[in-house]
């Protein structure tokens, strides 16, 4: 007999304790599980977006020299220097290049974090323009 009243207890603890808070400990946990979800998928997004934007910076830098060695230097031996027209063309090669070695994943991802990309790129382009000027004379510099 008292085996069967413990066991009564224990099932009316179960029934007026345990299940009316089981709704209230799964939607807690929910929550922590979103909550945690969300601060992983954030960090993941930062990092994707760093990998980005130093992918892009190095696209510049790449983006740049090329076009300095391909284009820029050839017309500066012919030429002694470049008209409006030809830095424009420079500098219309280099975004190209940008472009093409970031793709379109990394250009999606830096237009939403950005909002005006090519704005972005302009700057980084011409950052990179005005640190190859600053070169030492063995370095040529690329003047668009």
């Amino acid at each position: 007999m008292g085996t069967t009243s413990l066991n009564d207890i224990t099932s009316i603890i179960i029934n007026i304790v345990l299940i009316p808070l089981l709704p209230v400990v799964t939607a807690y946990v929910v929550a922590l599980l979103k909550q945690k979800t969300g601060e992983i998928e954030s960090e993941v997004k930062s990092k994707e977006l760093a990998t980005y934007i130093s992918m892009a910076e190095n696209a510049a830098i790449t983006a740049v020299t090329a076009v300095n060695q391909i284009y820029v230097d050839s017309l500066k031996k012919t030429n002694g220097s470049l008209s409006e027209y030809e830095r424009r063309v420079a500098f219309d090669m280099a975004r190209n290049k940008v472009l093409n070695i970031i793709g379109d994943t990394a250009a999606t991802a830096l237009r939403e974090a950005y909002n005006d990309l090519d704005e972005w790129i302009d700057n980084l382009i011409e950052c990179h323009v005005s640190q190859c000027k600053k070169q030492p004379p063995q370095a040529t510099p690329m003047a668009f």
